[in-house]
């Protein structure tokens, strides 16, 4: 020895990865456990390392030293380090929590205040210092040890084995025992033998078994832990649904047997005869294939089917399934039905609803009735029986004819579940000339197309058929569709005659009234198209933006014969005006709007009001007048325009009165010389004249070629 304190060999404490730690715990009741166990096996594990720590340390003397000068940081003594100079064997040293391999170190610092050495197990090891350490020449290496056959961790037994194999160059002796190393029955390790064998009883459900080493100054060189769990408990297994529960001759289907169990399934294989059959004459089974996932096993049987028709259930056998601690299925497990099934399905098809003989269109829809319960899949060909790709079956089924008019024949065959094939035809007349409707206005309401929120139009619907005649007799407004712009609203009704009624509401914008598709209908079931049978314009604003001028702006005239110019929304799109001295809408006479008209004022000498109301196509009437006033009086002064060899001349009344004399040709330009060139292009001249008073009286208007 190189030092009577440390303990050399020290490296043997690297088995505590526990070789035979549990892979895989799958049974509820072990879960917990299992995982304690590895809790508890980590945190000893990493107290074992330590102890290798602290005696190697004792046998490299400079790591000591390094630590006492490095208080804060200390000194690291590696795994790594420990494994390449003989103090621990294992080339990997597992986390038996989640199996990451252990990188570790083992941190040593001094404390000044109790004058000691802390050793305590890192993780991270970037900030301790590092030191060298150095060989041991005499080892004791524990190759393998664990408890129970073939190291499984499970056992039904509380009489085990455990095995220990090992090499030894020293004079030692080991122990091993389910308690501490205090009550250990210590027995020789011979330095000849490679191998030692010997039987533990079992205590408790839950096992961890120390192996302790200790050199001749009874010194532990060495502590392995192996955990064996003691486990009565049969596997579980269960059948699951067949893959396909309806096969015929000739095809098969597959069920598995799922075996579990928390020691693992022993089974390596399942023959036909590890199980029965209930209606054996109907099938024949296959051996199984297995599939090991973790601690549970699947067992693959294939079923071919025969003759006959009938169910058929697998039982597995008792005592025929065991788990690794040696445990069996005592009680049979019965499959799910397997039906076989040698005869064709059976059922009707039609051409929708009422097994119609014609059709509108190339896209139909198949009905099926009177079919089998097991019916699975169905094939549709405008061809031949087969010649198409199955389906999954449905009662109702969309399907597109050959283009072109005429008898159509579809193929249709239906599958069962087991595969059997019966073939069906249904035949149909593809007829797609649609009957026709058109409309025209009657010659009652209102006819301009414009309606407001009362005003109606009737329209007179008529529909033909080239073909097979109409077999719809009467329309109703469900038949109609109203494409409405903006807000606009209309109501829709029949008359007694049978003719339609479009009558305005609330709203305003275009109403088309649609007689919708397939709304009539001919013998050969021919929809008619969307057709526009009305198109009206809502209007329920009333116009605005109204104004008049009387005399092109005139205060005064001469002339009880006024002319009133007007201004108008309804310039753009039509309607009426009235004229009125009175301001009252209903002594109107509504005439066609025009850009201006004309109203005699009264007779007296003074300032005359006319009113003018609008009204557009609806019938909507402006809110309020628009007005403007002139002046009455035969005296005023007056003037008249003369043409004469392309020179007007304006002759006037009254010259005493006469204000100035103001020609315009365009509105802007006044002019004090009563002779006028005419001007080549221009369109019309118009001339006022002002009074001394600053009244305006309008002369005359001129249109030129």
């Amino acid at each position: 020895m190189k030092d009577k304190r440390g303990f050399t060999l020290i490296e043997v404490i690297s088995v505590l990865v526990i070789l035979g730690l549990i892979a895989t715990v799958v049974a509820t009741q072990y879960s917990s456990t299992i995982s304690d166990s590895r809790k508890k096996l980590n945190e000893e594990q990493k107290s074992r390392l330590v102890e290798v720590a602290k005696n190697v340390s004792l046998n490299n003397k400079t790591c000591l030293e390094i630590a006492k000068s490095n208080p804060d940081s200390g000194v690291k003594i590696t795994l790594d380090q420990m494994k390449k100079n003989g103090y621990i064997a294992n080339n990997q040293l597992k986390n038996l929590s989640d199996s990451t391999i252990l990188t570790g170190c083992v941190v040593i610092k001094w404390d000044n205040t109790y004058n000691k050495f802390n050793y305590e197990y890192s993780d991270t090891c970037d900030v301790a210092q590092s030191c060298i350490v150095t060989a041991e020449s005499e080892k004791v290496i524990v190759s393998s040890f664990y408890v129970g056959e073939a190291n499984a961790h499970y056992t039904n037994q509380r009489n085990v084995m455990y095995y220990i194999r090992y090499s030894a160059s020293i004079s030692s002796e080991y122990c091993v025992t389910l308690e501490s190393e205090a009550s250990c029955n210590w027995k020789k390790l011979s330095t000849t033998s490679t191998s030692i064998n010997g039987e533990l009883n079992l205590i408790n459900d839950e096992n961890i078994v120390h192996l302790y080493i200790r050199n001749s100054n009874k010194n532990i060189i060495a502590a392995i832990d192996d955990t064996i769990i003691y486990d009565s408990n049969a596997p579980t297994c269960i059948w699951n649904t067949p893959a396909k529960p309806y096969i015929k001759n000739g095809s098969s289907t597959e069920i598995v047997l799922s075996c579990n169990d928390v020691a693992g399934i022993k089974n390596t294989e399942l023959s036909s005869s590890s199980i029965d059959v209930v209606g054996d004459e109907l099938v024949s089974v296959s051996d199984a294939v297995v599939i090991t996932r973790g601690t549970s096993k699947d067992f693959k049987f294939t079923v071919y089917g025969l003759d006959g028709n009938g169910s058929v259930n697998l039982s597995l056998k008792p005592s025929v399934v065991r788990d690794v601690s040696g445990n069996y299925v005592t009680t049979s497990s019965t499959s799910g039905s397997v039906y076989v099934d040698n005869i064709a399905p059976s059922g009707d098809v039609s051409v929708g609803e009422g097994n119609n003989r014609y059709t509108n269109t190339e896209r139909i829809t198949l009905r099926f009735s009177n079919v089998s319960s097991d019916i699975d899949k169905m094939c549709v060909s405008n061809t031949l029986e087969g010649n198409c790709d199955y389906v999954n079956y449905s009662s109702s089924y969309n399907w597109t004819l050959n283009s072109g008019e005429g008898t159509k024949t579809i193929h249709v065959s239906l599958m069962d579940k087991a595969g059997n094939v019966a073939n069906k035809t249904v035949n149909v007349n593809l007829d797609t000339l649609p009957p026709n409707c058109t409309s025209t206005p009657k010659s009652t309401g209102t006819l301009n197309f414009n309606l407001k929120d009362g005003s109606y139009i009737d329209y007179i619907i008529s529909c033909h058929d080239e073909n097979q005649g109409i077999l719809t007799t009467a329309l109703n407004t469900s038949m109609l569709a109203i494409d409405k712009g903006g807000n606009s609203d209309v109501s829709l009704s029949f008359n007694s005659d049978g003719s339609l009624r479009v009558q305005g509401l609330t709203g305003n914008g275009q109403a088309v009234i649609m007689l919708k598709a397939n709304a009539i209908h001919d013998e050969a079931g021919n929809g008619n198209r969307m057709t526009e049978l009305a198109n009206v314009t809502v209007d329920n604003i009333p116009p605005v933006n109204n104004s008049i001028t009387l005399n092109y702006n005139s205060t005064i005239t001469h002339l009880r014969d006024v002319t009133v110019q007007l201004e108008s929304e309804l310039k753009a799109e039509g309607g009426f005006y009235c004229l009125t001295l009175t301001n009252d809408v209903n002594s109107c006479t509504w005439v066609d709007y025009s850009a201006a008209g004309s109203i005699r004022i009264g007779s007296a000498v003074a300032s005359h009001t006319v009113y003018a109301f609008f009204k557009d196509m609806a019938g909507n009437v402006s809110p309020s007048s628009v007005s403007s006033s002139i002046k009455y009086n035969e005296n005023a002064i007056s003037c008249i325009l003369v043409e004469s060899d392309s020179i007007l001349t304006i002759n006037y009344n009254s010259g005493a009165n006469l204000a100035t004399l103001p020609f315009s040709q365009d509105g802007t330009n006044w002019n004090d010389n009563p002779i006028i060139p005419i001007t080549p292009g221009k369109v019309g001249y118009f001339s006022y004249i002002k009074d001394r008073d600053g009244e305006i009286n309008y002369c005359h208007l001129n249109i030129l070629e």
